[in-house]
Order: C-alpha cells, then structure tokens, then sequence
C-alpha cells in the first residue's frame, strides 16, 4: 500500500512482478495481503554487488523487506531518501498469521512470537540506527497505522521533507476498510 501511495503521488518504482508469484505469496482462503502487488526486487538483486546500479535505479523507489535490512546496510554511497515504516508487532502477527493459516509450521512460529517479536524489533532498531547514521540517508520514519488512519497529513510530512510527491495523490491510496487482518 505505502509503495503504491508513493507511485500514485508521482514516483517511479523499481520492483519485480516475478516477486509477487513466488508460492508463498499466492492468495490462501481469499486472503491476499498485497492486490496490487508487493513492489518488490528479488533479495538476490538487492545483495548483488554494487547494488543500486545508478543506470538503474536513479530516482527510483525501492522497497527493502525486514528482515533482510542487508540491502540498506551495504548499498554505495550516493543520495539516498529512505522511508522507515514502523509497523506494531500486533499488527505484523496478524498479517502472518492470516497469509500463513494452513500451514503448520505457522503455529509452531506464532507460538514464538513474543521472543520472535523481541529479536525482530532488535535487529529493526539496529537497522535503522546504522542508515540514521549514515551521511547520504535522509531518514523520514512514518508509523503504518498514522499512513492508514491519517494519509494526507503522512505523505505531506513527506512532501514537506523534499520527497517528490503530491500528497493528495498519495493520500488517495490508504484505505482502512481494506485492512484484512
């Protein structure tokens, strides 16, 4: 939903649709978290060396995943805008629990959770320290739950920021009742 904000208010996005067709994304009882799709590059592209290739990806959005803050921890000097969407565990569990229900490793996991949770969050804090610091990063840090329940004041504290986005186009995208967890 954020990536598609982004690209209605005017950016471009560099993902790969392949990403959305791998097995473990694909709708189960109806559910799919991401109609639009998940505007994603293949981990593999984001770990390769010299990755973002400026020919490339210049200007262009890209979504990094967590876990996998890898890509944002290596990536080459250059000028970098980077926005950081912190999401309440409550809410990731939620989603996990709904894209994986039928399988039974899924239990087992939800399970773990509350250590899951601790060490995710640890790594998320890390993360996020390390591209803070950063002197080619401009870090703007935006909650999930204000992007859905207040997107105009969200993407216009982007705007404001010097993202290249027209907020109200933006802010068009969120919408709570779509919410399926």
């Amino acid at each position: 939903m954020v990536m598609r904000s982004l690209q209605a208010g005017g950016m471009s996005i560099a993902y790969d649709s392949a990403c959305d067709k791998l097995p473990y994304r694909q709708a189960r009882n109806g559910y799919n978290p991401n109609r639009d799709g998940f505007f994603e590059l293949s981990i593999d592209e984001t770990l390769r060396d010299g990755f973002p290739d400026p020919q490339v990806y210049d200007g262009k959005v890209i979504k990094v995943f967590p876990p996998s803050w890898g890509p944002l921890t290596h990536l080459r000097t250059g000028d970098y805008k980077v926005l950081w969407v912190e999401r309440s565990a409550k809410a990731r569990w939620r989603s996990f629990a709904k894209l994986f229900e039928q399988q039974p490793t899924a239990k087992k996991i939800l399970g773990e959770q509350s250590r899951t949770t601790t060490l995710r969050d640890m790594a998320s804090d890390a993360a996020l320290t390390f591209v803070s610091l950063r002197n080619d990063m401009d870090v703007s840090l935006l909650s999930y739950d204000e992007i859905v329940e207040q997107p105009l004041a969200s993407f216009e504290t982007l705007e404001n920021r010097g993202w290249p986005i027209v907020s109200g186009d933006s802010a068009k995208i969120p919408n709570a009742g779509l919410r399926r967890f």
